[in-house]
């Protein structure tokens, strides 16, 4: 958050309190409204919080290409912008050769991984029903190291801790019974499953992994 326009006035247990309470409100705020999204544009404002950096139409499409939304895609977009929650970066009429870009408003980009995170841990506990770690990359080899390790901050290390929390020593079977069941999706979910092990140090020396899509 912006604190410039905040004054401790002398005071900094008072200034703490109401800040975290604002922070709460505006955090709440965020929740219910993309809550209210239509599936499609979750999947837009999710990827977009995973990318972290402003991506073009065309990047776009070939990310869900997976799942042919290339045609919702501009009337997506167009939705989210007037509800403030992406917002246009370049592609300007006085410079036809710069590429129009899209990204989240700040204070999206700021708690979207939060709600993400919500989501994806709700389907780990959930076998059988991996729709937006299907059609999500958490940690996309084209990405830059610098947004990767991002990634890996807010989302695969997270997640990872939460498995072990709930599964302990059995964390890395639950995950290989995991892609087991996703063994004929088409989309990220198998590459997801593969990177929490990774994170949580697995041995893949007798795992059999031919034959599954792994993006």
């Amino acid at each position: 958050m912006d604190f410039s326009n905040f004054s401790i006035d002398g005071d900094p247990e008072s200034f703490l309190i109401s800040d975290r309470y604002n922070y709460s409100k505006i955090s709440t705020i965020i929740t219910e409204q993309l809550a209210r999204l239509t599936v499609t544009e979750k999947l837009v404002v999710y990827h977009l919080a995973l990318r972290r950096e402003p991506t073009s139409m065309a990047a776009l499409g070939e990310h869900f290409e997976i799942m042919s939304l290339q045609g919702n895609l501009a009337s997506t977009i167009d939705s989210l912008i007037r509800r403030s929650i992406v917002q246009t970066i370049g592609g300007s009429n006085l410079d036809r050769n710069e590429v129009k870009c899209y990204t989240l408003q700040n204070v999206i980009l700021e708690l979207g991984p939060d709600r993400l995170r919500a989501e994806l841990d709700l389907e780990l506990q959930t076998p059988g029903n991996l729709f937006f770690f299907n059609y999500l990359a958490l940690h996309p080899t084209t990405s830059p190291e610098y947004i990767r390790q991002i990634q890996q901050r807010l989302f695969l290390n997270p997640l990872s801790r939460l498995l072990y929390r709930r599964h302990a020593t059995e964390t890395i079977a639950y995950i290989r019974s995991l892609i087991l069941l996703a063994a004929d999706l088409k989309g990220y979910a198998i590459g997801n499953l593969i990177n929490l092990a990774i994170e949580l140090n697995a041995n893949f020396t007798n795992w059999d992994l031919s034959n599954l899509h792994i993006a």
